[in-house]
């Protein structure tokens, strides 16, 4: 499955492939015509309407639904995503954008070789450690990795800064667990664990 050169920067069993589904439709239209009377039946007039319908169904709003399961892979050259009923893969040498939705826990990305983009749910527990690294994967890929470094150097400098705490021992981070909360959450957390990343693998 894997290519030559090729690393796993991350697994996660469970993902789903967002699609778009539609809610409840409805018909939209008027009638036109005329009544015209034909009797009476027991003491009540009884009329025929001869006229027409026009109009047009109106489709549900699209809404984001999950179409397919499985698992997600990140490497240093592109997402797959293996589901039971679909495979899809964003190479990153193709690749135009991605957007976090954090409400979410999903990624949506878009390439150049697929028309639609691709969305794929982790869940709000999982995403962040994928959103760690997909933008340490990507900086790999590209050969950005000291840029990547230097710049969470300067904002854990400037964070550190404002809340006055004493600097973060790199050295004692592979003793703790994987484990966002302990770092702090938002962007604090964020920031430690991308440096753990850049560590683990071996970047100075």
């Amino acid at each position: 499955m894997l290519g030559s050169g090729e690393t796993v920067f991350f697994t996660a069993t469970g993902a789903l492939l967002v699609g778009q589904g539609r809610g409840p439709g409805h018909w939209q239209g008027a009638s036109t015509g005329v009544s015209i009377s034909v009797g009476s039946l027991q003491g009540r007039s009884v009329r025929y309407r001869v006229g027409a319908t026009r109009g047009h169904y109106v489709q549900g709003e699209a809404t984001p639904t999950a179409i397919d399961s499985g698992t997600l892979w990140l490497t240093n050259t592109r997402v797959i995503f293996q589901g039971r009923k679909q495979t899809r893969e964003c190479q990153f040498s193709k690749l135009i954008g991605f957007q976090h939705f954090e409400g979410e826990g999903s990624t949506t990305f878009s390439v150049s070789n697929r028309e639609k983009p691709t969305t794929v749910r982790n869940g709000l527990k999982v995403a962040p450690a994928f959103d760690f690294r997909l933008d340490l994967a990507l900086a790999h890929f590209r050969g950005t990795v000291e840029d990547l470094v230097g710049k969470l150097e300067k904002e854990l400098d400037e964070i550190e800064a404002s809340r006055h705490v004493a600097p973060v021992n790199a050295a004692s981070w592979s003793e703790r667990p994987m484990r966002g909360d302990q770092y702090g959450a938002g962007r604090t957390g964020r920031l430690l664990l991308l440096m753990l990343e850049l560590c683990i693998h071996g970047v100075s």
